[in-house]
């Protein structure tokens, strides 16, 4: 199936262009709709709660707050009316979408409690989209896109700055042989549909019970895709995620497919976890599905 709803959550201006330009790259591809998305937290939600704007929540500074969130939500409105009319996209309510448009957007501004109110509200897209600024990615935009990925059911792309500004040619897909890789690679499928090829990758030994990258390459090439596999064994202390960088970047890879947090968030966050030292690390835009 095509991609026809694209959600793409707006809460940091430096990423929000970012985040923007990749979604286009795609509904112009599978002319679908944007559903742009920017939750004001409630100024009554008590103080431990997600602030962008970076205000710390007393009552005495209720009307700062209020400015403050005012403020974002004005800068992440006009980076999104610029945005689309650079692009030419239209501005259309999502039930008034049709696909001889192309393309179309719609902004929704509305307050609500980050994230729990953001993974409900992309319950009902096909894929995510977020976009990191130049800076390291953290908290709370690492916050933000863990959860949207746990908390959804939906896939995830994160992209680095003008790095999904077309879509994909070449895809890597990182195979473990696990369900959260099986649920990637399904999810991605309709990505496939303008490369030129396609790598199954798997860093490191794969057990015997499960099947390997050869099969998930046969899978795709039985969808039509240009696809091969590839096993690396990681090279002297070289970890499993460098490997698989060092893979992507040799073979100029558009965008990388994997499987999220296949151990439990526990254990990702105490011994660091694949899937958090790749949207820490990559410059590659990443497809992510758990």
């Amino acid at each position: 199936m095509a991609v026809k709803k694209i959600f793409v959550p707006l809460q940091n201006a430096a990423a929000a262009e970012t985040s923007l330009k990749a979604a286009i790259a795609i509904a112009r591809r599978h002319k679908a709709h944007i559903d742009a998305l920017h939750i004001r937290q409630r100024p009554n939600v008590p103080a431990g709660g997600y602030y962008p704007v970076g205000v710390i929540f007393v009552d005495e500074h209720l009307s700062e707050l209020k400015e403050a969130l005012e403020a974002e939500a004005a800068a992440l409105k006009e980076i999104f009316d610029r945005v689309m009319n650079a692009e030419g996209v239209a501005i259309v309510a999502s039930a008034a979408h049709r696909d001889d448009a192309g393309a179309t957007a719609s902004w929704r501004d509305q307050q609500g409690v980050l994230p729990f109110d953001l993974s409900a509200a992309a319950r009902v897209s096909d894929l995510i989209v977020f976009g990191c600024s130049a800076d390291e990615l953290g908290y709370p935009d690492a916050n933000l896109i863990e959860e949207a990925i746990f908390q959804s059911g939906r896939p995830v792309i994160v992209t680095p700055p003008a790095k999904f500004e077309r879509t994909p040619r070449r895809i890597l897909v990182a195979w473990n042989g696990g369900r959260e890789a099986a649920r990637a690679l399904s999810a991605a499928m309709p990505l496939f549909e303008e490369t030129d090829a396609a790598l199954v990758l798997s860093v490191g030994a794969i057990p015997a019970d499960l099947e390997g990258p050869e099969k998930a390459a046969e899978l795709l090439r039985l969808h039509g895709v240009k696809a091969e596999a590839k096993r690396r064994a990681p090279e002297g202390d070289a970890a499993a995620e460098d490997e698989l960088l060092a893979v992507a970047k040799d073979w100029k890879a558009d965008l990388i497919v994997m499987g999220a947090y296949s151990h439990s968030r526990w254990r990702e966050l105490v011994l660091g976890g694949f899937t958090r030292k790749l949207l820490k690390q990559s410059d590659f835009p990443l497809f992510l599905a758990h």
